[in-house]
């Protein structure tokens, strides 16, 4: 819905003004949008701190095993956010 797309652009924009570089933004594969909240996955182990900004900015924990479905996108981190609006999903 077009209410969805404005919300993940503003989402978008947030994290550029913080200092994160966005490569892309697409639709996660089906087998990962199913659950609420935000997942992120962090490629390596560089990056400490920008792990954890964004472990803090989201509320989660970054994981450290990239689903498979994931392996194709770009950049040191990969962030999910899921259907629901909570903070995390666990």
């Amino acid at each position: 819905t077009q209410q969805r797309i404005d919300a993940l652009k503003k989402k978008k924009a947030e994290l550029e003004d913080e200092g994160f570089t966005v490569l892309e933004t697409a639709n996660a594969p089906e087998s990962e949008r199913d659950f609420d909240g935000v997942r992120i996955y962090q490629r390596n182990s560089g990056f400490s701190k920008t792990a954890a900004k964004l472990a803090e900015k989201y509320g989660v924990s970054i994981k450290d095993k990239v689903p498979e479905a994931l392996k194709s996108f770009k950049g040191d981190f990969i962030v999910i956010i899921g259907n629901g609006s909570s903070k995390s999903d666990k």
